[in-house]
């Protein structure tokens, strides 16, 4: 047995501090805290005994001299105790985000002062100690400025057996049942639930985690050791039990992490005794591969230096333009420590985690780019070895520079399309070099060193090729050639940008003063010319050979009056590009009056009209004779720190949520491995019907699912794939993923090339779920952000008047009419009470034919029940009663249809009320409760919903509570009524109340239905004979013919036309390819027969997935209820009494005695669960046929019938 742990033992203790001199004559240089598991001590966890019973001896070898502390003498050690016993007197109630917070407020204290809270810190960790450093560093992130330092600070960890996924060897069940009765009145079980493998929060938690770590620039380096022995699980509360793993490889480990086994059991891979030890230096050798990867650190290891690394610093700069300053002020000494050459100590990163491409020419453009990079990366190889690409990071977006070796269309068209199959995660480019600028008037007073960005029209993306089309019939050239308009994340950023230009003005003079003083070597060439060098001709004035102006005619000038400072101006419009140079002012004017053209360049148009992109352009010229080469280094460089300023001012959901640039390019993606048969023949009613049900245009209200089978060699694959063409030919935009499922490898494979092909983030990543990114990313990766309004999008517009709308319009009054109507808006703001504002329904509510939240597609195959949901409808649609919110309660044993029958409902009200929102919250446990309720917050945009320590269900309860739009809530599957009515979770005072909404719940339990809706309860009884006739022929998929339709009824009869025993058996006729008259012959003979069948799992879209407590076979979902009922001792024996005699017309007076209110309460139990029917007022009962024979299984399963088998004879005797 563990000793419990103490007050003396909790908190930080401090195992080992180097002094002065071993630290090279500093403080100690890297923390490392060590955290124990659950039921263990803090000291004994890290301690080895090397002794005998007689003379007992331990090693610590966090502790010992000879051991870690002769690793890394430099780092001050630390152990973190909480109370972890969670039975026995000393148990006390214990929660990950207890420990979690308790270890926050033990570091924040050991780390005062700025020079500790920038120390490096390491966490080493066994078992559930790992999950509370999750937590902790969740909290730390989240909340920099309460726990100052500590997830910036954090380096690495080490975990030991951490159970990131649950631990099937460590279950609550297993453990709860494997402790004595002498421990059952102070058992703390509730930190045992987050090693449930299902545990929504345990899920939850990781996955923030990793995915925090993955778009962070301040990564951690983790290493996950995992057992390769099983153990005595229950060795810890002295029982003997045979051996298994606590935590498996797979649980054990982070798919962002480096993985290793160790050959220890789960309670010996955290003890070691001597520094010869291998799996010691195993564990030793990752936490100083952290310790040597900490960047501008020396590393002391075994008393001497290793070799000093200066590796870049993190990047921790925010996104929003008032950091934008302040990001610049770390990035000179963190570049001062790396060198563009020194790829070595550079960070690696994979493909798939450059969302951004920076196309630019080499020579004079290419350097000031890479000069504004924050960091750079090591390279990575690509598919072709003529492609040049520099790797880095600015702010938190991780970009590419692809490097053009020749100016003109044709070579960016080149190298959009190869850097876009070597980099597939790209979402847009920026198109940044120099271009001639065409002057205007005032209002475009375009001046040499000015930066223009292109601006879509009406007509235009931003980019048009103007040497590009086509002669008309009437002799007129219409031009053809536009870049398609960039994506809106960009177009919404670049005009943010431009109002924080006009209220601060830009950090383009910053960011070229930091590229000075970070490469002075540059600062002479790169430098702003003086500005009587910008010099602009008269039109009609050429240019006197030589390579300056100076033999030019100096009268020809044309007179501008001087700015106020040499800031560079922002111009936006209208790009033109061609595969010539422009080098004639009569073109270049004619290009602005004609078509609005205010840059000239020779690179944009020959970008692929669907890459998304945007175009800066520095302007060095002004596209006319007097071209020269002066200004061209100070124009790179402003387009250059633009392009920094727009980037820094992009937050990276907005990236993450754009369409990837490989996905736009094509008219759907095309992923067939075999090319088009033009030998097919015939077949062409199984086509039609293929292509009629499989297009994804069919039916927008389910995932269609369609199988094809037959003989082998009949030529199934053949027709799918001109399935696959004929479909592409009608619809240009739908993807095709061929998908070989010969073996697992195969499927896997083909999984992998379609996230390659899409460009999911993570594909590349070794040790990531590729089928769970995969999964996820059709549904994320075909959105598009909406442009424009809505008709349902609430809106005020407000406008200033800056022109009569005539043929005088000018721009002169349109920044005063701007500022007025922004001066409007304010007041009319300052007006608006902020109840008014929160009891208004969500702009994205308004935005749809109100929300559509529900898990399942319409079943196809529904049929009967009319009346109920006749009734249905008119009761539960919200429209029906404004006095009240409606509650409706669905009853009836399990497999009845009760889950069908509300979602048909849902349908139905959709279509008469489109509306009506819908929310499907699955009861089937309080997780899924929670998770639902979160993610209808998520939907609904509800303020706090991404907040952790939010209620989040009191926040939705409000948020339905006060919507003005109609909705419908569907409660499924409570049949625990502890979930609802429980002491503890007390649900129910979570739901809404709201005339505009109804709720509607289905429950196994009649007394659930009754407590929930006192006058709306409707039961659902078994399916009519022609109802279960249609159901069982639907499911098949064909007609019954006419001489096994008796045999249908017969059928019929024997699963008493119950729902889901009917698509159950239907499922496994289908898939056997057995006629009913078959099915019946081998089934009806024998009840044992039968009901193993009804045993045996099959595939049900319209079921839920993934939940212990929801079966598919009709069998399986009884014995839920089962063990339910076992919980009350009387209805757990009249129960089982009832399974071992006949079914029908069971005497009440032949049941286990009992007094008359016990005998009430248990056959009551047994009756709301509709598992029997009362005869003759109570006198006698009758048992569901199924239900009887799946209890008899049961009982079988328990090893209990012969038990229960012998105590029936003898009441029945008696």
């Amino acid at each position: 047995m563990v000793r419990p742990v103490t007050d003396d033992d909790t908190g930080l203790r401090t195992l080992y501090e180097p002094a002065v001199e071993t630290a090279g004559g500093q403080t100690p240089i890297v923390d490392i805290v060590a955290i124990h598991g659950i039921g263990s001590h803090p000291n004994d966890t890290w301690c080895k005994s090397v002794g005998t019973p007689e003379a007992p001896s331990y090693v610590n070898w966090l502790k010992d001299a000879n051991m870690l502390p002769s690793v890394v003498p430099a780092a001050r050690i630390m152990q973190y105790g909480y109370m972890s016993r969670w039975f026995g007197d000393e148990a006390i109630r214990q929660k990950t985000t207890t420990v979690a917070e308790r270890l926050l407020i033990s570091l924040k204290r050991a780390r005062k002062g700025t020079a500790l809270q920038s120390r490096p810190l390491i966490f080493v960790a066994h078992c559930f100690g790992g999950l509370a450093i999750l937590q902790a560093l969740l909290n730390a992130e989240r909340f920099p400025d309460e726990w100052p330092g500590i997830y910036s600070a954090t380096c690495g960890i080490v975990f030991l057996g951490t159970p990131f996924r649950g631990a099937p060897g460590l279950t609550l069940s297993e453990l709860l049942k494997a402790v004595d009765a002498e421990y059952q009145d102070t058992i703390q079980g509730e930190i045992l639930r987050i090693l449930d493998p299902n545990d929504e929060s345990l899920l939850e938690m990781v996955h923030v985690f990793e995915k925090i770590q993955a778009k962070s620039l301040q990564r951690a380096k983790m290493t996950c050791f995992f057992e390769q022995k099983p153990c005595n699980v229950k060795a810890i509360l002295g029982k003997e039990e045979k051996k298994s793993f606590a935590v498996s490889e797979g649980s054990g480990c982070l798919g962002s992490a480096q993985k290793i086994g160790l050959q220890r059991n789960h309670f010996d891979m955290n003890k070691f005794g001597k520094p010869t030890d291998e799996e010691y230096q195993t564990v030793c050798d990752a936490i100083i591969d952290i310790v040597d990867a900490i960047p501008s650190m020396t590393t002391l290891k075994g008393g001497q230096r290793h070799d000093e690394r200066q590796e870049p610093a993190p990047n921790t700069s925010n996104t929003s333009n008032t950091s934008n300053t302040s990001n610049t002020s770390n990035t000179s000494e963190r570049k001062k420590n790396q060198t563009l050459t020194d790829n070595a100590f550079k960070r690696k990163l994979a493909h798939s985690d450059y969302t951004i491409a920076c196309i630019c020419p080499m020579g004079v453009e290419l350097t000031p780019v890479m000069a504004m990079l924050d960091e750079e990366h090591q390279s990575l190889p690509t598919n072709r070895d003529q492609n040049s690409y520099t790797l880095g990071c600015i702010g938190e977006h991780n970009i590419f520079i692809a490097v053009m070796p020749e100016i003109g269309n044709n070579k960016a068209a080149t190298v959009a399309t190869q850097l876009l199959n070597d980099f597939t995660s790209v979402r847009f480019g920026l198109l940044v070099g120099i271009g001639g600028g065409i002057p205007g008037d005032d209002e475009d007073d375009i001046r040499l060193g000015d930066i223009v960005v292109s601006k879509p029209t009406a007509t235009f993306g931003g980019v048009m090729q103007f040497d590009r089309g086509k002669m008309n019939t009437n002799g007129a050239f219409e031009r053809t050639g536009a870049l398609n308009k960039p994506p809106p994340v960009l177009m919404a950023n670049v005009h943010k940008l431009a109002a924080e230009h006009r209220m601060r003005g830009s950090q383009i003079p910053t960011y070229l003063s930091e590229m000075f003083k970070i490469f002075p070597r540059i600062a002479a060439e790169y430098a702003s010319p003086e500005s009587q060098q910008d010099q602009l001709f008269d039109a009609s004035y050429s240019h006197v050979s030589g390579n300056s102006c100076r033999s030019c005619d100096q009268t020809k000038i044309v007179e501008r009056d001087p700015r106020k400072d040499t800031t560079p101006i922002i111009h936006y419009g209208t790009i033109g590009s061609s595969n010539t140079l422009v080098k004639d002012s009569k073109t270049r004017d004619k290009l602005r009056k004609d078509l609005g053209i205010i840059c000239v360049e020779m690179e944009a148009a020959g970008l692929m009209d669907d890459f998304s992109c945007i175009v800066i352009r520095g302007i060095c010229d002004y596209a006319d004779s007097h071209k020269n080469k002066k200004w061209q280094p100070y124009a790179a460089a402003t387009a250059a720190a633009y392009a920094k300023e727009l980037l820094l001012t992009i937050p990276s959901r907005g990236v993450a949520t754009t369409a990837t640039a490989a996905y736009a390019l094509g008219d759907g993606q095309w992923l067939v491995p075999f090319g088009r048969n033009k030998n097919f023949v015939g077949r062409e009613s199984q086509l039609e019907e293929l292509v009629a049900i499989s297009n994804p245009e069919n039916n927008k209200e389910n995932c269609q699912r369609v199988a094809v089978t037959g003989l082998g060699g009949i030529g199934k694959t053949q027709l799918v794939l001109e399935t696959a063409f004929r479909i592409k030919e009608l619809f240009p935009s739908c993807s095709a993923f061929w998908v070989p499922a010969i073996d697992i490898a195969s499927f896997e494979k083909a999984y992998r090339e379609i996230g390659v092909k899409l460009g999911v983030p993570g594909i590349d990543d070794d040790k990531a779920d590729i089928k769970l990114l995969v999964q996820r990313a059709g549904i994320i990766c075909v959105e598009m952000e909406a442009a424009g309004l809505m008709d349902d999008f609430s809106c005020i517009v407000i406008r200033g008047i800056c022109d009569y709308a005539d043929s005088h319009k000018n721009k002169k009054w349109q920044p005063y009419a701007a500022a007025t109507a922004a001066a409007y808006a304010k007041e009319l703001l300052l007006t608006i009470p902020s109840r008014g504002v929160a009891t208004t329904a969500t702009a994205a509510y308004a935005l749809g034919d109100g929300q559509w939240l529900v898990p399942f597609g319409r079943n196809k195959n529904f049929v009967g029940r009319e009346s109920q949901l006749e009734e249905l409808v008119a009761i539960s649609n919200p429209e029906n009663n404004k006095e009240n919110c409606q509650r409706v309660a669905v009853t009836g044993l399990g497999g009845i249809g009760k889950t069908q029958l509300v979602l048909e409902t849902a349908f139905r009200i959709k279509e008469l009320f489109p509306s009506c929102s819908a929310f499907w919250v699955p009861a089937i446990d309080i997780a899924s409760f929670e998770k639902a309720y979160r993610e209808i917050g998520v939907k609904l945009g509800v303020p706090g919903i991404d907040d952790d320590k939010a209620d989040i269900k009191l926040l939705v309860q409000r948020a339905l509570s006060e919507m003005t739009s109609s909705w419908l809530m569907i409660i499924d599957n409570v049949d625990d009524i502890s979930i609802l009515y429980s002491d503890i979770s007390r649900l129910v005072d979570y739901l809404p109340f709201n005339q505009n909404g109804s709720i509607l719940l289905t429950t196994r339990n009649f007394e659930i239905a009754t407590k929930f809706s006192e006058t709306d309860v409707i039961t659902v009884e078994e399916m009519s004979d022609n109802e279960a006739q249609d159901l069982l022929q639907r499911s098949l998929g064909t007609k019954v013919q006419a001489d096994e339709r008796d045999d249908m009824r017969r059928l019929l009869q024997l699963l008493t036309n119950l729902p889901l025993a009917i698509k159950q058996a239907a499922a496994f006729m289908k898939g056997k390819k057995k006629s009913i008259s078959t099915y019946l012959r081998v089934y009806s003979a024998s009840d044992g027969e039968l009901i193993e069948n009804l045993t045996l799992n099959f595939e049900d879209q319209g079921r839920y997935k993934g939940y212990k407590n929801v079966r598919n076979p009709i069998a399986a979902t009884w014995l839920i209820t089962f063990e339910a009922i076992a919980k009350s001792d009387l209805a757990h024996q009249y129960l089982c009494f009832m399974f071992c005699v006949a079914a029908r017309d069971i005497p009440r007076s032949l049941l286990p005695p009992a007094s008359d209110r016990e005998q009430e309460d248990a056959t009551t139990l047994l009756e709301q669960y509709a598992f029997i029917t009362p005869r003759n007022m109570g006198a006698s009962y009758d048992m569901h046929r199924l239900v009887h024979l799946a209890g008899q299984n049961w009982l079988k399963s328990q090893e209990s019938w012969t038990l229960w088998s012998t105590k029936s004879l003898s009441q029945v005797v008696n």
